[in-house]
C-alpha cells in the first residue's frame, strides 16, 4: 500500500502515510489488509473503490516500513492523521479527467480538503513534510500533542494547494 499511495516519497512521507492508514483502519474497527482490500477483499486501484491504491507490489525499503509501524517499533509521526493526499499528485489526475483520459472522477486538490473539513477533519502538516507533497487530516476534536502547541501556526482561507501556495489553503503546521 505504501508503494502504491507514494512510492517518491521520504522514509518520514511514507511512514506518515503507513500511519494514517494504520489509525483510519483501527478508526473503522479493521486490520490493515481487511481496510485496504475492502469492499473487494482483494488488492487493487483505488479506482476499484478501495480506501487506498494496493495496486503495486511493495519494494523491500516499503515493506520495512510497513513492518516496522505494525511493529511498533517507530511511533506516529502524525499525530493520529487518519487521511492524507498528494496535491500535485491529485491535481495531475484531475486534469486527466477534465481531459477526459480517465472515466474515474478525480477532485481537485481544493475538493477534497473542502469535502474533509465540511467532515470536521483539520488538515496540517508535520516537520520535514513539504504540504505541497503530502496533506494530513484528522479530527478536529482531537487535542494537538503538548510538543507541537508552541510551534502551531493557521494560515489563510481556500485557495491553491495544489502550486504550493499552503497559506491559502488554511493548513495547520504542527511544530514547524
Amino acid at each position: 500500500m505504501i508503494h502504491s499511495e507514494f512510492a517518491s516519497g521520504t522514509e518520514l512521507e511514507r511512514t506518515a502515510i503507513g500511519w494514517a492508514t494504520v489509525n483510519e483502519a483501527r478508526a473503522h474497527g479493521q486490520g490493515v489488509t481487511e481496510y485496504a482490500t475492502s469492499p473487494h477483499g482483494t488488492y487493487g486501484s483505488q479506482e476499484q473503490g478501495r480506501p487506498v491504491s494496493t495496486a503495486r507490489e511493495p519494494n523491500s525499503s516499503d515493506a520495512e516500513i510497513a513492518r516496522r509501524i505494525l511493529s511498533g517499533e517507530v511511533p506516529d509521526p502524525t499525530y493520529g492523521a487518519t487521511r492524507y493526499f498528494d496535491p500535485r499528485a491529485q491535481e495531475a489526475m484531475h486534469r486527466k479527467w477534465l481531459r477526459g483520459e480517465t472515466r474515474v472522477r478525480y477532485l481537485s486538490a481544493d475538493e477534497i480538503v473542502a469535502t474533509w473539513e465540511r467532515e470536521g477533519l483539520t488538515a496540517y502538516t508535520i516537520p520535514g513534510v513539504r504540504a505541497e507533497e503530502l496533506v494530513l487530516f484528522r479530527g478536529g476534536g482531537m487535542p494537538v500533542p503538548d510538543p507541537l502547541r508552541p510551534g502551531t501556526r493557521r494560515t489563510g482561507g481556500a485557495g491553491a494547494l495544489a502550486l504550493g501556495a499552503v497559506a491559502a489553503i488554511g493548513v495547520v503546521a504542527l511544530g514547524g
